[in-house]
């Protein structure tokens, strides 16, 4: 029943499913855990549903309905050998057809790193361009040439540098954030990294980072843009690049600032009134250039993980989360734990986290989630 190539992580309140052929984690709660390794071990299902009632003092009913529900998201995750497709096929909704449009090239210096940056990729490209602009170069020979190209295959987006392929995505948003994965490694060889999540991140006044993890439409971009003008320092936008050291290393790409936040930003970002706006995936935006200081600042230690959750009706609150809360919304998300993940990287990003304290936040106005903030870092 459970399929190969499958390793399980337990962590305090639940368990990590590691499926190595696809390269993703499933993240489940104790009980489900328990399942899951009974499964593993050969233990029929009766045995399962007997031990866990005694066990927890429940009914034998209930553990089944459990039990069944359980193997209804494995099976939709790809998890069982039973499953439809034994092969690599992304879960649904994750694979994006191309949307190939005319070539295009531009050449930029990031970090002292010279590219040329090409391909006919326009989701992808519109996004890359938009966030590169400033540092547009015109250089004739660049260090490299990074092209995102498209095929017919499972994950059709891949990451060509000099003609070797480098990278190979499901979806758009995974290519977008594996270029910049890759530009990242090439502007700081000499970091080793741990993790790299979906996120923003802010360095509060007494020098620690605040990581502001959260899918697009979260409000952690419009956060970070609002606190680094409220004397917090600018660390990154879209990817948190940690390192070995469990540091934040600054990766300020520009502000990218949608429609909705220019009016609330307004008097913090007087420049937004004159910059012009670009769509980008059917979303109007405008992008506000960090200041050099915030490339030349040091790495920054990790102070709290925040997810923000904007809402114009919500009710303000900070909720702490479990180390189970935690990992749930981070694996649900984009975050890179190494080239090939492994069961070994994801205890040792475990162990990293496990410490460090995180919240839910939720938030009607900018003023009211800096208050949180601040009362995060006291």
């Amino acid at each position: 029943m459970i399929a190969d190539g499958l390793s399980a992580v337990a962590f305090a309140g639940g368990t990590s499913i590691l499926d190595e052929r696809r390269q993703r984690v499933h993240v489940c709660n104790e009980t489900a855990g328990a399942m899951w390794r009974m499964l593993a071990e050969g233990l029929p299902e009766a045995d399962v549903v007997a031990a866990l009632a005694e066990h927890y003092a429940v009914p034998p009913h209930r553990v089944a309905n459990d039990l069944a529900s359980a193997r209804s998201q494995w099976r939709e995750a790809g998890l069982l050998s039973e499953s439809e497709d034994a092969g690599f096929s992304p879960e649904a909704g994750t694979r994006d057809s191309p949307n190939r449009g005319e070539p295009r090239s531009n050449a930029y210096e990031l970090g002292g790193f010279a590219f040329e940056l090409s391909g006919d990729e326009a989701v992808v490209l519109d996004h890359l361009e938009a966030t590169l602009e400033p540092f547009r170069s015109d250089e004739d020979s660049p260090r490299c040439r990074v092209e995102v190209g498209t095929d017919s295959s499972a994950a059709p987006f891949v990451l060509l540098e000099d003609g070797i392929e480098r990278l190979r995505c499901a979806n758009a948003a995974e290519m977008i954030g594996g270029v910049f994965q890759f530009l990242l490694q090439r502007v700081r060889p000499d970091s080793e990294w741990m993790a790299l999540i979906h996120a923003a991140a802010v360095r509060s006044p007494d020098g620690r980072a605040i990581v502001l993890p959260g899918d697009g439409g979260s409000g952690k971009s419009t956060l970070a843009a609002w606190l680094s003008r409220r004397g917090f320092g600018f660390l990154a936008d879209d990817m948190v690049a940690l390192d070995t050291r469990d540091r934040v290393v600054p990766w300020p790409l520009p502000h990218s600032i949608k429609r909705g936040s220019w009016a609330a930003l307004a008097p913090t970002f007087p420049e937004l009134a004159r910059l012009p706006s670009r769509i980008v995936n059917s979303r109007e935006l405008k992008f506000v250039a960090a200041p050099q200081a915030a490339w030349d600042a040091p790495p920054a230690p990790v102070g709290a993980l925040v997810f923000p959750s904007y809402g114009a009706r919500a009710e303000p609150g900070l909720e702490p989360l479990s180390l189970l809360g935690t990992m749930e919304r981070l694996f649900g998300g984009r975050m890179w734990l190494g080239a090939r993940l492994t069961p070994d990287r994801i205890e040792a990003f475990v162990r990293w986290l496990e410490p460090i304290p995180t919240y839910a936040m939720t938030y009607a106005t900018l003023q009211e989630a800096e208050d949180f903030m601040r009362s995060v870092i006291a």
